[in-house]
Protein backbone atom coordinates (compact mmCIF):
# COMPACT_ATOMS: atom_id res chain seq x y z
CA UNK A 1 0.00 0.00 0.00
CA UNK A 2 1.79 3.18 -1.43
CA UNK A 3 2.44 6.49 1.52
CA UNK A 4 2.88 9.76 0.26
CA UNK A 5 3.33 13.25 1.52
CA UNK A 6 0.55 15.54 1.85
CA UNK A 7 0.97 18.03 -0.36
CA UNK A 8 -0.97 21.49 -1.67
CA UNK A 9 -2.98 22.54 -4.57
CA UNK A 10 -0.48 25.47 -5.53
CA UNK A 11 0.95 23.90 -8.61
CA UNK A 12 -2.79 23.47 -9.94
CA UNK A 13 -3.21 27.58 -8.68
CA UNK A 14 -0.33 28.96 -10.70
CA UNK A 15 -1.30 26.36 -14.00
CA UNK A 16 -5.03 28.47 -13.73
CA UNK A 17 -2.90 31.59 -13.60
CA UNK A 18 -1.21 30.90 -16.09
CA UNK A 19 -3.78 29.37 -18.46
CA UNK A 20 -5.87 32.63 -17.48
CA UNK A 21 -3.52 35.33 -19.01
CA UNK A 22 -3.61 32.74 -21.76
CA UNK A 23 -7.31 32.99 -23.08
CA UNK A 24 -6.72 36.97 -24.10
CA UNK A 25 -4.70 36.03 -27.48
CA UNK A 26 -7.17 33.68 -27.95
CA UNK A 27 -9.21 34.49 -31.60
CA UNK A 28 -12.62 33.37 -31.50
CA UNK A 29 -14.03 30.18 -33.36
CA UNK A 30 -13.89 29.31 -36.02
CA UNK A 31 -10.13 30.37 -37.13
CA UNK A 32 -8.83 28.72 -34.17
CA UNK A 33 -10.01 25.67 -35.09
CA UNK A 34 -9.97 25.36 -39.17
CA UNK A 35 -6.52 26.70 -39.01
CA UNK A 36 -5.00 23.98 -36.50
CA UNK A 37 -6.02 21.40 -38.54
CA UNK A 38 -9.17 20.11 -37.13
CA UNK A 39 -11.79 19.52 -40.01
CA UNK A 40 -15.12 21.62 -39.93
CA UNK A 41 -17.28 18.73 -39.59
CA UNK A 42 -15.26 18.33 -35.71
CA UNK A 43 -15.37 21.79 -35.13
CA UNK A 44 -19.52 21.12 -35.58
CA UNK A 45 -19.79 18.59 -33.58
CA UNK A 46 -17.61 20.05 -30.60
CA UNK A 47 -19.36 23.21 -30.47
CA UNK A 48 -22.96 21.62 -30.61
CA UNK A 49 -21.61 19.23 -27.88
CA UNK A 50 -20.11 22.03 -25.45
CA UNK A 51 -22.06 25.27 -26.40
CA UNK A 52 -20.55 28.25 -28.31
CA UNK A 53 -19.70 30.73 -25.73
CA UNK A 54 -16.25 28.50 -25.06
CA UNK A 55 -12.64 29.40 -25.56
CA UNK A 56 -10.32 27.29 -27.23
CA UNK A 57 -7.38 26.65 -25.10
CA UNK A 58 -5.96 24.23 -27.49
CA UNK A 59 -6.25 22.38 -30.71
CA UNK A 60 -4.46 20.38 -32.80
CA UNK A 61 -4.90 17.03 -35.29
CA UNK A 62 -2.14 14.24 -34.94
CA UNK A 63 -2.26 13.00 -38.46
CA UNK A 64 -0.69 9.42 -38.04
CA UNK A 65 -3.11 8.75 -35.44
CA UNK A 66 -6.06 10.53 -36.80
CA UNK A 67 -7.21 12.05 -33.63
CA UNK A 68 -8.25 15.39 -32.80
CA UNK A 69 -7.49 16.90 -29.20
CA UNK A 70 -9.22 20.51 -28.51
CA UNK A 71 -8.86 21.59 -24.71
CA UNK A 72 -10.92 24.28 -23.92
CA UNK A 73 -12.56 26.33 -21.10
CA UNK A 74 -16.35 27.22 -20.73
CA UNK A 75 -18.23 30.35 -19.85
CA UNK A 76 -17.79 28.90 -15.87
CA UNK A 77 -14.25 29.10 -15.97
CA UNK A 78 -14.15 25.20 -16.17
CA UNK A 79 -11.73 23.45 -18.33
CA UNK A 80 -12.05 20.77 -20.63
CA UNK A 81 -10.76 18.82 -23.01
CA UNK A 82 -12.41 16.45 -26.05
CA UNK A 83 -11.18 14.11 -28.84
CA UNK A 84 -12.03 12.60 -31.90
CA UNK A 85 -10.65 9.32 -33.90
CA UNK A 86 -10.95 9.69 -37.04
CA UNK A 87 -13.54 12.63 -37.53
CA UNK A 88 -15.84 10.73 -34.88
CA UNK A 89 -16.26 12.09 -31.00
CA UNK A 90 -14.45 9.69 -28.34
CA UNK A 91 -14.15 11.15 -24.62
CA UNK A 92 -14.88 15.22 -23.29
CA UNK A 93 -13.26 15.42 -19.77
CA UNK A 94 -13.93 18.27 -17.63
CA UNK A 95 -11.95 19.15 -14.66
CA UNK A 96 -14.15 20.80 -11.93
CA UNK A 97 -13.13 23.26 -9.53
CA UNK A 98 -13.00 22.06 -6.30
CA UNK A 99 -14.32 25.37 -4.48
CA UNK A 100 -17.87 24.89 -6.80
CA UNK A 101 -18.22 20.94 -6.32
CA UNK A 102 -21.71 21.69 -4.78
CA UNK A 103 -22.97 23.83 -8.21
CA UNK A 104 -21.14 21.15 -10.67
CA UNK A 105 -21.30 17.72 -9.16
CA UNK A 106 -25.32 16.45 -9.20
CA UNK A 107 -26.91 15.64 -6.08
CA UNK A 108 -26.46 12.09 -6.80
CA UNK A 109 -22.64 11.92 -6.50
CA UNK A 110 -22.11 14.22 -3.91
CA UNK A 111 -24.54 11.80 -1.71
CA UNK A 112 -22.58 8.50 -2.55
CA UNK A 113 -19.13 10.02 -1.90
CA UNK A 114 -20.52 11.13 1.57
CA UNK A 115 -21.73 7.44 1.81
CA UNK A 116 -18.43 6.63 1.51
CA UNK A 117 -17.58 7.97 4.77
CA UNK A 118 -14.18 9.61 3.06
CA UNK A 119 -15.34 13.02 4.37
CA UNK A 120 -16.78 15.83 1.93
CA UNK A 121 -15.10 15.95 -1.43
CA UNK A 122 -13.51 19.59 -1.22
CA UNK A 123 -10.22 18.35 -0.01
CA UNK A 124 -9.14 21.54 -1.00
CA UNK A 125 -4.89 20.64 0.71
CA UNK A 126 -4.88 17.12 -0.65
CA UNK A 127 -6.98 17.08 -3.81
CA UNK A 128 -5.26 16.19 -7.20
CA UNK A 129 -8.08 16.07 -9.26
CA UNK A 130 -11.42 15.83 -9.83
CA UNK A 131 -12.99 15.18 -13.34
CA UNK A 132 -16.76 15.04 -15.17
CA UNK A 133 -15.80 12.49 -18.38
CA UNK A 134 -18.06 11.14 -20.91
CA UNK A 135 -16.88 8.76 -23.41
CA UNK A 136 -18.70 7.50 -26.55
CA UNK A 137 -19.95 3.57 -26.08
CA UNK A 138 -20.48 4.44 -22.69
CA UNK A 139 -23.97 5.88 -21.72
CA UNK A 140 -23.10 7.15 -17.80
CA UNK A 141 -21.02 10.20 -17.26
CA UNK A 142 -18.36 9.21 -14.82
CA UNK A 143 -17.25 11.36 -11.86
CA UNK A 144 -13.19 10.83 -11.04
CA UNK A 145 -12.00 11.68 -7.79
CA UNK A 146 -7.73 11.12 -6.85
CA UNK A 147 -7.12 12.66 -3.85
CA UNK A 148 -5.41 12.03 -0.34
CA UNK A 149 -7.45 10.86 2.98
CA UNK A 150 -5.82 11.37 6.55
CA UNK A 151 -5.74 8.09 8.35
CA UNK A 152 -4.57 8.85 11.32
CA UNK A 153 -6.48 12.71 11.80
CA UNK A 154 -3.07 14.15 12.86
CA UNK A 155 -2.14 15.47 9.40
CA UNK A 156 0.99 13.22 9.50
CA UNK A 157 -0.15 10.09 7.44
CA UNK A 158 -1.46 10.69 3.96
CA UNK A 159 -3.01 7.84 1.84
CA UNK A 160 -3.59 8.76 -2.25
CA UNK A 161 -6.88 7.48 -2.93
CA UNK A 162 -9.18 6.63 -6.09
CA UNK A 163 -13.28 7.05 -6.54
CA UNK A 164 -15.09 6.97 -9.78
CA UNK A 165 -18.77 7.52 -9.69
CA UNK A 166 -21.43 7.29 -11.90
CA UNK A 167 -23.74 10.58 -12.21
CA UNK A 168 -26.81 8.32 -11.01
CA UNK A 169 -24.97 7.56 -8.03
CA UNK A 170 -23.51 4.35 -8.49
CA UNK A 171 -20.48 4.10 -6.87
CA UNK A 172 -17.83 2.03 -9.79
CA UNK A 173 -14.31 2.22 -7.72
CA UNK A 174 -13.19 3.54 -3.72
CA UNK A 175 -10.30 1.90 -3.23
CA UNK A 176 -6.02 2.59 -2.93
CA UNK A 177 -4.90 1.24 -6.05
CA UNK A 178 -2.45 3.18 -8.45
CA UNK A 179 -4.73 4.37 -10.77
CA UNK A 180 -3.91 6.89 -13.75
CA UNK A 181 -6.80 9.59 -14.42
CA UNK A 182 -10.01 7.50 -15.88
CA UNK A 183 -9.73 9.83 -18.57
CA UNK A 184 -6.54 8.02 -20.23
CA UNK A 185 -7.50 7.61 -24.11
CA UNK A 186 -8.05 4.59 -25.44
CA UNK A 187 -10.08 3.50 -28.99
CA UNK A 188 -12.62 1.09 -27.16
CA UNK A 189 -14.88 -0.20 -29.87
CA UNK A 190 -13.12 -3.93 -29.80
CA UNK A 191 -13.30 -4.02 -26.19
CA UNK A 192 -16.67 -3.09 -25.87
CA UNK A 193 -17.58 -5.34 -28.42
CA UNK A 194 -16.02 -8.23 -26.70
CA UNK A 195 -18.05 -7.41 -23.13
CA UNK A 196 -21.29 -6.85 -24.79
CA UNK A 197 -20.60 -10.44 -26.34
CA UNK A 198 -19.55 -12.16 -23.42
CA UNK A 199 -21.93 -10.77 -20.84
CA UNK A 200 -25.20 -10.55 -22.88
CA UNK A 201 -27.81 -7.30 -21.79
CA UNK A 202 -24.90 -5.67 -19.33
CA UNK A 203 -24.55 -1.95 -18.60
CA UNK A 204 -21.41 -0.98 -18.82
CA UNK A 205 -21.01 2.08 -16.64
CA UNK A 206 -17.37 3.13 -17.15
CA UNK A 207 -13.44 2.59 -17.45
CA UNK A 208 -10.44 3.52 -15.81
CA UNK A 209 -6.52 2.30 -16.45
CA UNK A 210 -5.75 0.92 -13.09
CA UNK A 211 -1.67 -0.37 -13.08
CA UNK A 212 -1.82 -0.01 -17.09
CA UNK A 213 -4.65 -2.28 -16.93
CA UNK A 214 -7.68 -1.49 -18.89
CA UNK A 215 -10.89 -1.75 -16.58
CA UNK A 216 -14.46 -1.67 -17.43
CA UNK A 217 -16.82 -1.60 -14.49
CA UNK A 218 -20.59 -3.08 -15.80
CA UNK A 219 -23.60 -4.09 -14.48
CA UNK A 220 -24.36 -7.77 -15.49
CA UNK A 221 -27.00 -10.02 -13.67
CA UNK A 222 -26.67 -7.23 -10.93
CA UNK A 223 -23.35 -7.38 -9.87
CA UNK A 224 -20.96 -4.72 -10.29
CA UNK A 225 -18.31 -6.69 -12.27
CA UNK A 226 -14.80 -5.37 -13.06
CA UNK A 227 -13.41 -6.80 -16.82
CA UNK A 228 -10.06 -6.26 -17.13
CA UNK A 229 -7.41 -6.32 -20.33
CA UNK A 230 -3.68 -6.69 -20.95
CA UNK A 231 -1.91 -3.50 -20.85
CA UNK A 232 -1.61 -1.77 -24.49
CA UNK A 233 -4.36 -4.36 -25.59
CA UNK A 234 -4.42 -2.53 -28.69
CA UNK A 235 -0.69 -2.81 -29.57
CA UNK A 236 0.13 -6.03 -28.16
CA UNK A 237 -3.03 -8.22 -28.74
CA UNK A 238 -4.23 -8.02 -32.22
CA UNK A 239 -7.18 -10.58 -31.01
CA UNK A 240 -9.28 -9.08 -28.61
CA UNK A 241 -9.87 -12.81 -27.13
CA UNK A 242 -6.64 -12.66 -26.10
CA UNK A 243 -6.46 -9.38 -24.83
CA UNK A 244 -9.04 -10.00 -22.01
CA UNK A 245 -7.03 -11.02 -18.59
CA UNK A 246 -10.12 -11.42 -16.38
CA UNK A 247 -13.31 -10.62 -14.90
CA UNK A 248 -13.52 -10.16 -11.18
CA UNK A 249 -16.45 -9.77 -8.75
CA UNK A 250 -17.55 -9.14 -5.12
CA UNK A 251 -19.66 -11.99 -3.37
CA UNK A 252 -21.62 -12.41 -0.99
CA UNK A 253 -20.72 -14.94 2.03
CA UNK A 254 -24.19 -16.64 1.05
CA UNK A 255 -23.46 -17.02 -2.37
CA UNK A 256 -19.69 -19.00 -1.67
CA UNK A 257 -19.89 -23.04 -1.16
CA UNK A 258 -19.97 -23.76 2.46
CA UNK A 259 -16.64 -25.66 2.10
CA UNK A 260 -14.92 -22.98 0.09
CA UNK A 261 -16.11 -20.97 3.39
CA UNK A 262 -14.63 -22.91 5.82
CA UNK A 263 -10.83 -22.75 3.37
CA UNK A 264 -10.58 -19.31 3.33
CA UNK A 265 -11.86 -18.59 6.75
CA UNK A 266 -8.70 -21.56 8.11
CA UNK A 267 -6.28 -19.02 6.31
CA UNK A 268 -7.98 -15.85 8.14
CA UNK A 269 -7.55 -17.58 11.73
CA UNK A 270 -3.34 -18.85 10.69
CA UNK A 271 -2.69 -15.03 10.53
CA UNK A 272 -2.17 -13.87 13.81
CA UNK A 273 -2.71 -10.24 12.17
CA UNK A 274 -5.72 -10.74 10.47
CA UNK A 275 -9.18 -8.64 11.61
CA UNK A 276 -11.33 -10.79 12.54
CA UNK A 277 -14.29 -8.29 11.66
CA UNK A 278 -13.53 -7.46 8.09
CA UNK A 279 -14.23 -10.09 4.83
CA UNK A 280 -15.02 -9.90 1.73
CA UNK A 281 -15.34 -12.81 -1.01
CA UNK A 282 -14.83 -12.57 -4.73
CA UNK A 283 -15.53 -14.75 -8.07
CA UNK A 284 -12.57 -14.47 -10.46
CA UNK A 285 -13.19 -15.61 -14.36
CA UNK A 286 -9.95 -16.27 -16.78
CA UNK A 287 -8.79 -18.20 -19.56
CA UNK A 288 -8.14 -21.17 -17.04
CA UNK A 289 -11.72 -21.30 -15.61
CA UNK A 290 -13.34 -19.86 -12.68
CA UNK A 291 -12.43 -19.09 -8.98
CA UNK A 292 -13.26 -18.01 -6.11
CA UNK A 293 -11.31 -15.24 -4.05
CA UNK A 294 -11.55 -14.16 -0.23
CA UNK A 295 -9.72 -10.87 1.62
CA UNK A 296 -8.61 -10.18 4.84
CA UNK A 297 -7.04 -7.27 6.47
CA UNK A 298 -3.85 -6.85 8.73
CA UNK A 299 -4.07 -4.03 11.13
CA UNK A 300 -0.84 -3.64 12.12
CA UNK A 301 0.46 -3.46 8.13
CA UNK A 302 -2.21 -1.31 6.66
CA UNK A 303 -2.82 -3.76 3.80
CA UNK A 304 -5.47 -6.45 2.47
CA UNK A 305 -4.64 -9.53 1.15
CA UNK A 306 -6.21 -11.68 -1.28
CA UNK A 307 -6.06 -15.22 -1.88
CA UNK A 308 -7.63 -17.19 -4.72
CA UNK A 309 -8.82 -20.78 -4.12
CA UNK A 310 -8.06 -23.98 -6.08
CA UNK A 311 -11.70 -24.76 -6.15
CA UNK A 312 -13.64 -23.39 -9.24
CA UNK A 313 -17.03 -22.97 -9.65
Amino acid sequence: MKRFIKYTVSLAAAALLLSLGACNDLEPWPAPLTERGISREVSKDFFTRNGGNVRILEAYHLQDEGRDVISFRDADGVEGRSEYLDGTWQMTVRTLDPDRLTASLPLSVIQAFAGLGLGTPCFVESIDRIAEITRAGIAHTMYDFIFATDLTGAGNHFLRHYVLINEDGIVLANDNASSNPAEWFRDFDQALGYIRDRYADCDVRGHANRSGIDTFYILHDGKMKQVRFHNNFQVNYPDIREAWEETEYELDPTEVPAEVRELCRNWRESDPQADTSYEKYYFLENARGGFYGYQISENSQETLLTQYTAIAE
